[in-house]
């Protein structure tokens, strides 16, 4: 795969990973009326659980999902692909970070901006 293929993919995971999220935290976290979207994480919290390590549990299911995948060349369900766990752990990822950022305290309005590591020319455009 060369450079262009791989950042296509990034592209469409990103977009694909933010879809899901929109659809999945409404049953997550109790409802398209729900306060917190956090919430089902940290309900971790009534089991001695941190958040994260509730999450990196979570986690763990995926990656033992592509292990076996690795190891054998299929999964046995059916409806869950290598590719959905590997999207899975996209948002579990991104949910970590909305964690930390949240036990820290930060308003979501007051999260800066990343200052960019580096430039893509025209990735930018790609991704709207």
């Amino acid at each position: 795969m060369n450079k262009q293929a791989l950042l296509k993919v990034h592209t469409e995971t990103c977009r694909q990973a933010l879809a899901i999220m929109d659809v999945k935290n409404n049953d997550y976290s109790g409802g398209e009326h729900a306060h917190d979207a956090l919430a089902n994480f940290k309900a971790s919290e009534s089991l001695g659980l941190h958040p994260i390590t509730g999450l990196l549990l979570r986690m763990q299911d995926k990656l033992q999902r592509l292990r076996s995948f690795a190891n054998d060349g299929k999964l046995a369900v059916p409806n869950e692909s290598a590719e959905d766990a590997c999207l899975d752990l996209v948002n579990y990822a991104i949910l970590a970070k909305a964690l930390i950022i949240d036990e820290r305290g930060i308003s979501p309005e007051d999260v800066p901006e990343p200052a960019p590591m580096w430039s893509y020319p025209g990735l930018d455009d790609e991704l709207e």
